[in-house]
């Protein structure tokens, strides 16, 4: 199975690290093949690349936003060629559904995203939480449903 896993950035922060060790330990099983799509670099990069392939969203942070971006070049999130090559994608937060909402447009296949941030998160990114709910594609997995007392 080819997984791309999706991260809003290889900081050295709770959400990539969490998506860095699950795709170390898929690939202790021959059936699994993970691919990267960073959506901005960080301090893990060469700890991402040093798994598996590793793409980014965009490389190097500019004054123009995310969708101006996307205006002045072809994105990786727009090719469908790239993107259907995977088996499922897997999102590790709520802040990469403006990507995600590109990604649908131009994937066939499931969408996992693995929710995790807490109610204050959600509604700091409830534009990002607007783009995953909308999915009718996307299986989301809610931090919170896991809240142990």
């Amino acid at each position: 199975m080819k997984i791309l896993f999706i991260s809003h950035d290889a900081s050295r922060t709770g959400a990539p690290i969490l998506l860095l060790n699950l795709a170390k330990l898929l690939l202790k099983f021959k059936e699994f093949e993970v691919t990267f799509l960073l959506k901005n670099g960080g301090i893990l990069e060469e700890d991402f690349s040093s798994t598996s392939p590793t793409y980014f969203v965009k490389k190097n942070t500019s004054k123009k936003g995310f969708w101006d971006y996307l205006k002045t070049k072809k994105c990786i999130v727009e090719d469908k060629g790239f993107l259907n090559k995977f088996d499922l994608i897997v999102s590790n937060t709520i802040t990469n559904g403006e990507i995600l909402e590109t990604i649908r447009k131009n994937y066939g296949g499931k969408i996992i995203s693995y929710i995790h941030e807490l109610e204050i998160g959600a509604k700091a990114f409830s534009n990002e939480a607007k783009h995953n709910k909308n999915n009718k594609k996307l299986i989301a997995i809610l931090g919170s449903m896991f809240n142990c007392k």
